[in-house]
């Protein structure tokens, strides 16, 4: 990506399209292996597991259908006693052994369904395991143009929430699935055993249900597969929204990207609805289907009977069996519903695992040599990137890098420089040209040997959540120097931090070199960071070293300090070196200049300079004022004694003990605190997410209604042919053939009119609870991500609140909750209202039979509840497992050029697997009791039917009963058990819903200390604000540090439309005063007012539209040119495209702008990734500009700029900045040398106070920092 002020043609060939589409696209797109599924994935014990469980299924999904072969066989001999074909005695004695039969199934039942039910729960985690780990090892194995084309968001979305959904299919589901399959096969062996001619007749109702079934789900499948890709672009927005929570925060656009999300979310909702709405088709059509079956099988079976073809037991035996298989379909389609889900979730992340990197680090291939030298040869290298083919980044560049000699690279902002240091890592290929190293192309070498001889430093230090310790020592891990055991790698980790100066302030941290890192470091100042990434970088003593704007976030004093120790290092080794301090680089042995991907001049420091080309213009611009050498007699400028609270630079090298101070007695150790989340100060309950559902599906409320309503009037469907059942048994004991036909055709019809009646209501029942659930699955999302912009910067200090933990919760809380609405809710409502009116039903016409089997009901509701129970405490353990687990990973993915530059692949694949370690050992206990548990539940079932038989029988015999009575009861009790059992088969959504909603719950009721919500505070504006601020003896301390002060009685003076500079060493507190200035957190002494009005008495959104911050990390977001600019901007604004044209050439980038194809409309990649780090540094600065706000922060905002943009931006900064308060932190003093006031900070205190003269006279430390960065 070069700057030209034209747009480029670039023509590619033949040849050069085969290597772009190889970087693109991978070696080859597998389709066949994709096809394979999920197989290759199942071990030979995971398989033999399943197969074990997969009979056990069988059985007892084949045991059910048997109730209906017994009670056929039962049927026939109650119509015999009706009719008198038997006495009393036969009809108790045959009713006993059937009864027998009815408790052998129960043992069966029992065994099966805890085999079945470990087995799945047991192999599908360790399935779902092995995939997430081959999928984030297929990651890490990317070649880095894969990443340029899809985010990061979507990567995370893979592992977090699509797995979840697939593990929930290959547990929980696909057990309940195959019983219910199983069931239903048996029920239609055992009818064409019973009735070949009468099972024929109904498998018409099988086709009908097979065709609507398919093609509903067809239908279902496609729109779900486009509503996954809209929620995975989505979630790429917010991932990066939470990311860069402080550029958020500050430029109150959590509104603006929340709605941005929102658009995705809708696209989402609007085809998910579509899949449901197909879904409902079938659910309908299932819901009628056992209706109609019943009235064709007893109308056909009547026909049969009238012509002695076959008796009662084997019509009603044959005829039930079909009914009970057309009930297991039933059951199958929210099983179905989330097979479709899943399988649309799968094959996004099959289709990653399976691409096939030319980059492999893991490949062995390759040559591997003994020795190395460090000669490096570019020769005719051409570079287009595969994502941006309309652009040519480097141009026949033919250069030669000598070993053990160091090499600058100089030029301006998106010259090429950083895609050189890209190819001899491999990140990329060139599109011409070869590289060699000691006359061997690098594409013949090894590629983890390659990447084992280089370290990179960049300019945007990547830190992982781990120790500093460990950190540093990622830098040892591919290297001869490695030690398993950590103590005997400290000293040499040691070793290193001296070398980088880093040292001293680790040892000043609480817990020295063990202090956590969380968020990528952000707890640390920017040149900290910096100084342990140097450390990582040389720690392994490297035989080539590539440093890419290393030193840019370090103050001058460090910078010195590091450069030292680098020219020491770098003497033994090949240097590569990217600057645009050139000050850095005077004493390279080779200088190449670089401008629009080509070399124009080449020398070393002092010949270049004699050659008076670019070059030398580059050092004119960045020379020093000649007033940095001046030795002016007065001094106006301030140098604290310690009556004031601080030292002169000599004086003030505290010890680390005077910064840890507690203020419990006196005051707070900052503010923001922040309870976390997880903490268990809420109950988690199947209520609470029912009431959470209800809350965000309120204006769906007619919606609701309409589903909860239909649900219940499906209940009738279940229950009420309890009576037309009974009343066609007793046409069966008619002796008159004609008029047993007569009756059973009346009965018959008022079946067909109920399974019309059921197919309406499923259908409404479906689509009702499809917009319902749709939308709050995007209401939840929407509202979860609202809400974590909501809080104060404090909040995600805590680890509890991390940065990807959140991303996590985002994607995964709001499909666990979501889990509990739709067809599972419609379900549940539907069995509850079930078991009312079985019960109403059966003490409406036989009390003692009904209150003999009462019991049954309540018995196996407990079980299911303690199985939920027992399931909530084991998704808890879990989920927390899983959300580190799936944070680690987001972790991973967003620092992939850190783990490929250091060859960290296996390191962190075996973090992952040590956590998932821990998330295995937590699990197994809960799956044995759980399945135990619902095992016990299905085994009752058939013990329900044993004694209702059994006590029924005698009723009848005693004359205490008729025919139809005794069944009415017996039909509506015994399917009202059933019920019972199956309700809590939706046990672990309910109690992933419970959990999440939990979860939520809390979020949503945190109200943070500094909260953008709020309405309160007085507002300011432009019109009443001058914009004087002023800092009073401001302490504080960070939340997560309390007892480590960071500013320590500071006290400032902000002119009105002034420039403020602040300057001082790495960690003195500079972005520390700029983050209150901010309102990130509140002080926790003093207090900081604009105008002489406290800010924290001033409503926050007003008092954020005031500043504009300009960070030394620049935020850019995945999206357009133009929509990055946009971003943070007023609503009421009205900017045109002359407003941002003009932003855009103040901040230097308008002409690169132009050059790209589709100019303001161009998109910059996931995370700004096809821009530079100056174009996105310049993007930044254009935004801010363009913000036109009366203050403007500036943390090191040209820290990542060359030269020539550097000062065409402070140019433009100054001409911005007349009559506007500024505040401005640098390293580079010429940046703010003309500064109206300049503190210097050092350890927390302001040292020295005064205009750039005024400091130079006082002959202390500014002077020093001065005198060090001249030329």
């Amino acid at each position: 990506m070069d700057e030209y002020n034209e747009k480029q043609s670039v023509s590619i060939d033949k040849e050069q399209e085969i290597i772009l589409d190889r970087q693109l696209n991978g070696l080859q797109d597998d389709v066949e292996r994709e096809r394979i599924g999920l197989w290759p994935y199942i071990r030979k014990r995971d398989r033999l597991v399943i197969v074990l469980s997969a009979l056990s299924g069988i059985v007892a999904g084949a045991a059910n259908p048997f109730i209906s072969l017994f009670f056929g066989q039962l049927t026939g001999v109650f119509v015999n006693f009706a009719n008198g074909s038997i006495s009393q005695g036969e009809l108790l004695g045959r009713t006993n052994q059937f009864a027998w039969y009815f408790v052998y199934l129960a043992v069966v039942e029992f065994m099966s369904a805890y085999i079945c039910t470990v087995g799945f729960y047991w192999s599908g985690e360790r399935i779902v395991r092995r995939l997430r780990r081959t999928y984030l090892e297929a990651i890490v194995r990317q070649n880095m143009s894969f990443f340029d084309t899809i985010s990061i968001g979507q990567l995370t979305t893979h592992i977090t929430s699509d797995m979840i959904e697939v593990q929930e299919a290959l547990t929980s589901k696909l057990a309940l699935a195959l019983t219910a399959g199983a069931n239903f096969l048996s029920a239609f062996i055992i009818a064409f055993v019973m009735s070949p001619l009468l099972a024929m007749i109904l498998c018409s109702i099988l086709v009908a249900m097979t065709l609507v079934t398919l093609t509903s789900s067809r239908f279902a499948i496609k729109n779900s597969k486009i509503s996954k890709n809209f929620y995975s672009v989505g979630s790429n927005i917010a991932h990066e929204a939470i990311s860069n929570i402080k550029h958020v925060v500050a430029s109150n656009s959590q509104k603006q990207l929340a709605d941005k999300y929102d658009i995705f979310l809708r696209g989402a909702e609007k085809y998910g609805i579509r899949s449901r709405a197909y879904m409902a088709l079938a659910f309908g059509w299932s819901s009628g289907m056992p209706n109609f079956a019943y009235a064709l099988g007893f109308y056909a079976g009547a026909q049969i009977l009238s012509r002695g073809h076959s008796n009662v037991s084997a019509v009603v035996a044959t005829t039930i069996t079909v009914v009970n298989g057309a009930f297991a379909m039933v059951r199958v389609i929210p099983l179905l519903e989330s097979f479709v889900s899943s399988m649309s979730s799968i094959s996004a992340t099959l289709k990653i695992i399976h691409r096939q990197s030319p980059m492999d680090p893991f490949s062995t291939s390759g040559i591997v040599p003994s020795t190395l030298k460090g000669d490096i040869e570019l020769e005719g290298v051409e570079v287009i990137y595969p994502s941006r083919r309309q652009t040519q980044a480097l141009k026949g560049v033919t250069i030669s890098i000598p070993a053990l000699k160091t090499t600058a690279l100089v030029g301006l902002s998106g010259c090429g420089k950083s895609t050189i240091l890209g190819l001899l890592e491999r990140f990329y290929e060139p599109t011409a040209g070869s590289i060699r190293l000691d006359g061997i192309k690098l594409e013949d070498l090894n590629l983890q040997w390659l990447r084992r001889q280089i370290a990179y430093v960049g300019q945007d230090p990547t830190l992982f959540s781990t120790t500093i310790f460990e950190n540093i020592r990622h830098g040892l891990l591919n290297s001869a120097f490695y030690r398993q055991d950590a103590d005997g790698d400290r000293a040499r980790v040691i070793a290193a931090a001296k070398l980088a100066y880093a040292h001293d302030f680790i040892m000043a941290l609480p817990d020295r070199y063990d202090t956590e890192i969380r968020d990528k470091g952000h707890s640390l100042s920017g040149g900290q960071r910096q100084r342990i990434a140097i450390a990582r970088g040389i720690v392994a003593d490297p035989k080539i070293l590539l440093l890419d704007e290393a030193t840019a976030a370090l103050d001058t004093h460090s910078e010195q300090m590091i450069q030292q120790a680098l020219e020491n290092v770098t003497k033994a080794r090949t240097t590569i070196v990217i600057a645009h301090r050139l000050s850095t680089i005077r004493n390279a042995d080779n200088v190449i200049v670089m401008q629009a991907g080509e070399v124009v001049e080449q020398g070393t420091h002092a010949s270049l300079l004699a050659q008076r080309g670019l070059y030398a213009s580059f050092v004119e611009k960045h020379q020093m004022s000649n007033a940095a050498k001046s030795d002016g007699d007065s001094s106006s400028g301030t140098k604290f004694d310690e009556k004031r609270g601080a030292t002169s630079l000599d004086e003030s090298r505290l010890d680390s003990a005077e910064f840890d101070v507690n203020l419990e007695d006196d005051g707070k150790a900052g503010s923001g605190k922040s309870q976390a989340i997880d903490e268990e100060d809420n109950t988690q309950s199947v209520w609470n997410a029912l009431k959470i559902i209800l809350e965000l599906n309120r204006p769906e409320r007619w919606y609701l209604s309409g589903g909860m309503i239909t649900s219940i009037l499906a209940s009738a469907t279940l229950i009420i042919p309890a009576i037309w059942y009974a009343n066609i048994l007793n046409a069966f004991s008619l002796t008159n053939a004609q008029e047993m036909v007569r009756t059973t055709s009346f009965w018959c019809l008022i079946f067909t009119v109920t399974g019309v009646y059921g197919f309406i209501v499923g259908i409404l029942n479906g689509t009702f609870f499809a917009v319902s659930t749709e939308r709050l699955g995007r209401r939840v999302r929407g509202a979860t991500l609202s809400i974590i912009l909501r809080q104060n910067i404090g909040f995600f200090d805590n680890k509890a609140h991390d940065l990807g933990r959140m991303a996590s919760m985002l994607n995964s809380s709001a499909t666990d909750l979501t889990g509990l609405s739709g067809v599972v809710i419609g379900s549940i409502i539907t069995f509850i209202s079930t078991i009312v009116l079985a019960l109403a039903l059966g003490f409406a016409n036989g009390w003692k039979l009904s209150l003999f089997c009462l019991p049954l009901i309540p018995l196996l509701a407990g079980l299911g509840w303690v199985r939920l129970k027992v399931i909530m405490v084991f998704d808890s353990k879990i989920r927390l497992a899983g959300e580190e687990a799936a944070a680690y990973a987001g972790e991973v993915v967003g620092a992939i050029r850190v783990v490929a530059s250091g060859g960290l692949e296996k390191h962190v694949l075996d973090n992952y697997r040590t956590m998932q370690a821990i998330q295995a050992a937590k699990s197994l206990v809960p799956i044995l009791r759980t399945s135990a548990l619902y095992a016990a539940s299905q085994g009752i079932n058939f013990l329900a039917s044993a004694l209702a038989f059994w006590y029924g029988s005698i009723l009848l015999a005693r004359g205490e009963y008729t025919l139809t009575q005794y069944y009415i009861c017996l039909i509506g009790l015994v399917w009202g058990a059933a019920v019972a059992g199956a309700l809590f088969n939706f046990a672990p959504n309910m109690s992933k819903a419970a959990l999440a909603a939990c979860e939520l719950q809390r979020l949503f009721d945190r109200t943070p200390e500094i909260d953008s919500w709020s309405k309160g505070g007085t507002r300011v504006s432009r019109e009443t604000s001058e914009g004087h601020i002023r800092l009073e003896n401001i302490s504080f301390a960070y939340p997560s540090s309390p007892n480590t002060m960071i500013l320590r009685d500071v006290s400032l003076d902000i002119p009105v439309g002034k420039f403020t500079a602040i300057v001082g060493a790495s960690g003195s507190g500079k972005s520390t005063i700029l983050g209150l200035l901010e309102r990130f957190y509140d002080p926790a002494r003093g207090r900081i007012t604009l105008d002489g009005r406290n800010i924290q008495n001033l409503n926050l959104n007003s008092y954020r539209r005031m500043i504009s911050l300009v960070s030394q990390e620049p935020a850019v977001f995945s999206g357009s040119v133009r929509e990055n600019l946009l971003i943070g901007q007023d609503a009421l604004a009205c900017i045109d495209e002359e407003q941002m044209i003009a932003s855009c050439r103040d901040a230097n980038i308008y002409d690169f702008i132009k050059s790209l194809p589709e100019g303001f409309d161009t998109a910059v990649g996931s995370g700004g990734s096809m821009l530079s780090g100056g174009q996105k540094q310049r993007l930044t600065i254009a935004r801010a500009l363009l913000r036109n706000s009366p203050i403007l922060l500036l943390d090191e905002a040209t820290a990542a700029l060359d030269s020539h943009s550097e000062q065409s931006v402070l140019t433009a900064l100054e001409a911005t900045s007349r009559g506007r308060t500024t505040v401005a932190i640098a390293h580079r003093l010429a940046t703010v040398q003309h500064a109206d006031i300049i503190y210097v900070l050092d350890k927390g205190r302001v040292v020295e106070q005064g205009t750039h003269l005024e400091l130079l006279q006082l002959h202390g430390v500014y002077s020093d920092l001065v005198r060090s960065q001249g030329l």
